[in-house]
């Protein structure tokens, strides 16, 4: 080979370098490129996570304060139910009572009627039978003194 083909020839492979280092400086680039492209869309994605993170905690947090309220509250109602019914059971056990009173007074009143019934009745049988004692006596002394008169 002469000279003339070897220079032409080292030119052509320093042309050859040239187009790979331009190739190469290219594909870094795009590299580089895509490299900050990747950073950026993971410190995105990571502010976003550490966004939805903080949003899910607080939402976390305000239906735990929301459910602690919805307890309070139920726990509230239960208790007012609870007294209200208690209320109404005292008011009707009180009802109760008087009835009960009313009924015992009724009763010891219609006792005291029944006793006194059967205390006249009583007397009334004394009576009786004291009238009957007295006819039975009489009959008896008449019977007496018709048979006397007829012997």
């Amino acid at each position: 080979m002469t000279k003339v083909e070897l220079e032409e020839l080292v030119e052509k492979q320093e042309n050859e370098i040239k187009e790979l280092k331009e190739k190469h400086q290219e594909e870094v680039k795009r590299l580089e490129t895509q490299k900050r492209y990747l950073a950026e869309t993971n410190d995105n994605s990571k502010r976003r996570i550490d966004e939805l993170l903080r949003s899910k905690n607080q939402r976390e947090t305000e239906l735990k304060k929301e459910t602690d309220l919805i307890k309070q509250k139920v726990k509230e109602e239960v208790e007012n139910e609870h007294k209200a019914k208690e209320a109404k059971y005292k008011e009707r056990e009180e009802d109760y009572k008087k009835v009960v009173e009313q009924l015992t007074e009724e009763i010891k009143r219609l006792s005291a009627i029944i006793n006194e019934v059967v205390a006249v009745h009583g007397s009334l049988l004394k009576t009786l039978q004291g009238t009957v004692d007295t006819h039975i006596s009489l009959n008896d002394y008449i019977y007496k003194k018709i048979t006397k008169r007829e012997e």
